[in-house]
């Protein structure tokens, strides 16, 4: 009787070691599926290059030229109050979260006063920032969500104070950057 009592112990114990060792493997791979998962996850936060609109009078040639995070106007005006309004989409393509950080403006403008620069960020109907809008205000840094996007409308405006030496062409150039970081 001792020795089946020993086989006994024995089976009882290939169970046990059998059952650990599953159990361990199926925690292994399931652990190694969800860093898989995290390591498949992309950033893809990008200005929609294919889809712009813009209207007023000024002259922007063949339109203002779009990079992934950036977009650089070049606009001639010839008569004071002319304007140009261009709207444009920020896409957030990827799987991970993403926030507006910063907004830089370079003002390259060489020619002549009075030319102003001033946009809005959308989301939906509601203005989330502005060229007036303090970045600590809480709603500036909750503005972009995964698969999400951001309208941009920009309005370059050309209305000089003094009319009286007016040049041909005034020339407007600026560079808009828009810097996003993980949520």
């Amino acid at each position: 009787m001792g020795k089946f009592k020993n086989v006994n112990l024995v089976s009882i114990f290939a169970i046990v070691l059998v059952a650990l060792g599953a159990f361990g493997y199926v925690a292994l791979f399931s652990k190694d599926n969800s860093v898989i998962a995290d390591s498949l996850k992309s950033w893809n936060v990008h200005l929609d290059s294919d889809n712009y609109s813009s209207y007023g009078a000024g002259d922007d040639g063949s339109g203002p030229k779009i990079g992934k995070n950036y977009i650089d106007f070049n606009v001639n005006f010839i008569n004071p109050g002319e304007y140009k309004t261009y709207t444009f989409e920020m896409l957030n393509t990827g799987d991970i979260n993403a926030v507006l950080d910063s907004v830089e403006i370079l003002n390259n403008s060489t020619n002549v006063d009075g030319l102003s620069f001033s946009y809005n960020i959308y989301k939906g109907d509601n203005i989330i920032t502005s060229s007036i809008v303090n970045k600590i205000d809480q709603s500036y840094n909750n503005l972009f969500r995964m698969a999400g996007s951001n309208v941009i409308e920009v309005t370059i405006t050309y209305q000089p104070l003094d009319t009286t030496n007016l040049p041909q062409i005034a020339i407007a150039k600026y560079k808009m950057k828009l810097n996003y970081v993980q949520a």
